[in-house]
């Protein structure tokens, strides 16, 4: 649990309370000449400035977890709980409903990069278009946007190509759209 919780521990003093009695032993500086496990649980110890309480187990009602395997049960060797009525069984797939009438998906591949467009129908456009319009409570307008920069209003038809736009191509740069949401 130590070497777990070290970048919390490390540099603090601490008090270490356990049931482990053969812990005091290894503290007290038994371990001259002491090679093995014994001798790694020391040079990781010595790491920290701490203090190590003794409990007994039997008043040790908070056990360490990290440090206890856990027993395993007569269903299986796991060591999970197989209480049925504490374990319920997960709720299984639901199928969200889609709109499909306003809104459809069509994927285009640019490079590596897959772009979804959302058409939808014109007088969906429009109605998003007065809404956006009418609203006066978000900042910044669409006009300050495709400024770029300090306010200065561009207009949007100098950023379109030199082809004629589309009547459904019109209404979606009316709507400025970021990341599926609408903007002012």
């Amino acid at each position: 649990a130590m070497q777990t919780l070290r970048p919390y521990l490390h540099g603090i003093p601490f008090v270490l309370v356990t049931d482990h009695a053969p812990l005091l032993w290894l503290m007290e500086g038994n371990t001259v000449g002491s090679t093995g496990t014994y001798a790694r649980w020391a040079l990781i110890m010595s790491q920290f400035d701490f203090n190590v309480c003794h409990r007994p187990g039997a008043l040790h009602q908070n056990a360490d977890a990290l440090s206890r395997m856990p027993q395993p049960t007569s269903a299986d060797g796991s060591g999970a709980r197989m209480d049925e009525d504490t374990d319920p069984q997960p709720p299984g797939p639901q199928l969200v409903p889609y709109p499909t009438t306003l809104v459809t998906g069509e994927a285009r591949c640019f490079n590596t990069v897959y772009e979804v467009a959302l058409t939808a129908a014109a007088t969906r456009l429009q109605r998003l278009k007065l809404a956006q319009h009418a609203d006066n409570t978000v900042l910044p307008t669409a006009e300050e946007l495709l400024a770029g920069h300090n306010g200065d209003i561009t207009d949007a038809s100098d950023l379109c190509p030199t082809e004629a736009p589309t009547e459904t191509q019109q209404m979606q740069r009316a709507i400025l759209l970021h990341a599926n949401r609408l903007a002012r």
